[in-house]
């Protein structure tokens, strides 16, 4: 295009896609914990077409980019990034008589909502969570006894090779928070969810049970990127490792092992991603001293 720069082609190109683009957007306003330097180009699609049409026009231009949901489990570089695709507007959901079809940007807790308003049952161990339902399936998120895993049916997702498939439940390759999405890099479009129907009241007093133990357990009054590390085993509780390790409350700059969970790392201020990586990694090595397990993280770090 004649008298643009490279920067007003993108632009242009991703706008006439059917795309937001915000130049130069601050990261840290769109992630949980609060942390995150500048994207050049923040871009939000308004449909998952738009979606799969932005990452070719980024692709053709040798941008390397990423996928944002809710930003709940992301720990961002402080320094610049060339592109952030958000799925903010993929909010789509249609109900069945065996469930629910969804968008990757649906919030899961709004999902939950509305199914009780259904008589459908089987997310309610999600209740609280705060994150979409793409990276929900992406990393087989659980608690309270469930996962995603038991519910979903298929998925629509774009592969690293540009194709946009639909994989069946057997193809997923769930694991404890992993997923064959996760390890290959695949962005989940839509989902299919298959739920039970059941008693609204019955439903209701379940998630009320799950979101008062989350009050009372997680620092949810604290800028945080969720549960830190991944157990090595089912019954090994990382938090009270930590905490019977003595850190609750050690800090790293403006990173806080959590005193009210110490499976939490909180922003009490102006952290950077450079405490928080600092603070995992002594962490690590406490607990590997202390019981020979390496932890990993839950986080993704970008």
């Amino acid at each position: 295009m004649v008298g643009l720069t490279k920067r007003d082609e993108i632009f242009f190109s991703l706008y006439t896609a059917g795309c937001e683009v915000r130049i130069s957007e601050t990261l840290r306003c769109h992630t949980s914990i609060r942390i995150g330097g500048d994207v050049e180009y923040f871009v939000v699609p308004f449909t998952a077409e738009s979606l799969v049409a932005a990452v070719e026009i980024l692709e053709d231009a040798g941008l390397k980019w990423r996928v944002l949901g809710a930003g709940t489990n992301i720990l961002a570089s402080d320094e610049e990034t060339c592109a952030v695709i958000s799925t903010k507007h993929l909010t789509g959901i249609w109900f069945t008589e065996k469930g629910v079809i969804a968008e990757a940007g649906v919030i899961v807790d709004r999902l939950i909502e509305l199914a009780i308003l259904k008589g459908l049952s089987g997310l309610e161990f999600a209740s609280g969570l705060p994150g979409t339902l793409g990276g929900a399936v992406t990393m087989n998120a659980g608690a309270f006894g469930g996962e995603m895993a038991g519910l979903v049916q298929s998925a629509e997702c774009l592969m690293p090779d540009m194709r946009t498939v639909k994989l069946d439940r057997n193809e997923m390759q769930f694991g404890y928070r992993t997923s064959a999405f996760r390890r290959a890099g695949a962005v989940i479009l839509r989902v299919s969810l298959k739920m039970t129907k059941n008693d609204i009241s019955s439903i209701k007093a379940r998630r009320r049970e799950i979101l008062n133990c989350r009050i009372l357990k997680q620092p949810l009054q604290l800028p945080s990127a969720g549960s830190v590390f991944i157990r090595p085993m089912a019954d090994f509780y990382v938090g009270s490792k930590i905490e019977g390790l003595g850190f609750k409350g050690y800090r790293v700059g403006d990173a806080e092992v959590s005193t009210k969970h110490a499976g939490f790392i909180v922003n009490k201020g102006n952290a950077s991603q450079r405490d928080v990586l600092i603070l995992i990694e002594k962490l690590r090595k406490a607990v590997y001293e202390d019981t020979g397990h390496w932890l990993q993280t839950e986080l993704d770090i970008w």
